[in-house]
């Protein structure tokens, strides 16, 4: 049997060869005689089964990083702003629910007294009253003196040797006090001084006399009254 190289197994077999020359007469068996020339080729036999895969190869070493690129060019900037839009219509005013009305806040502190007013301006004479009883008759009064004047006060002095006269103050600026020392040789310190006292013209303001102090030669008038601007007019009458 003839194997042919290359198949699976050399399971298939080429046809034999024809034999030598004619059979000879028998006699004593001949020698072998020559092997005939190889017949042809057999077809290709059945292709085998595949083999079982080769395990898997080791992985290859990496390979080397290559270069990092040059940077590209800067892009184009941002465009230009856009034109601001017209302003839409105003809204309609929403009127929410009214609050519930807040708590009622403590009271206050009492605010300190104000300053005292100025002394209102006096009232009018009141009416006359009715006629009285007609009195006891009283004794002797003290006689008056003789002579009337006037003169202008300097610096709250002034002299005037008569038995009555008006007095005028000098200017005054915002005096709330005045005294007067009026020398007259008609007083005596057991004399009685009458004296009347009224504002200078176009100033109407309460005036009051404090006190009238006679004495040997002299008498001292005192008067008080609210912030005065202006003078005072001082009358008065001795008597002895």
């Amino acid at each position: 049997m003839t194997v042919i190289p290359g198949t699976n197994d050399g399971a298939a077999v080429g046809p034999t060869g024809p034999s030598g020359g004619p059979t000879g007469p028998a006699g004593d068996q001949g020698n072998a005689g020559n092997t005939g020339p190889a017949g042809p080729i057999g077809a290709t036999g059945v292709t085998g089964n595949t083999g079982i895969a080769g395990p898997t190869g080791n992985t290859g070493p990496a390979g080397t990083a290559s270069a990092t690129g040059a940077t590209g060019p800067t892009g184009p900037s941002a465009g230009p702003t856009g034109a601001t839009g017209t302003a839409g219509p105003t809204g309609a005013l929403g009127t929410g629910p009214t609050g519930p009305t807040g708590a009622t806040g403590s009271t206050g502190a009492v605010a300190p007294t104000g300053p005292t007013g100025e002394a209102g301006v006096q009232g009018n004479a009141g009416v006359t009253g009715a006629t009285g009883n007609t009195g006891p008759t009283g004794g002797v009064g003290p006689t008056g003196t003789a002579g009337h004047g006037a003169q202008t006060a300097v610096a709250g002095a002034a002299t005037l040797n008569q038995g009555s006269g008006v007095i005028t103050s000098e200017a005054l600026t915002a005096a709330t006090s005045y005294t007067l020392t009026l020398t007259n040789s008609f007083v005596a310190s057991t004399s009685t001084v009458l004296v009347t006292v009224w504002s200078s013209a176009g100033i109407s303001i309460p005036v009051n006399i404090g006190s009238v102090t006679p004495g040997s030669g002299s008498v001292v008038i005192v008067v008080g009254m609210a912030a005065l601007t202006g003078t005072l007019k001082i009358a008065f009458a001795v008597f002895n």
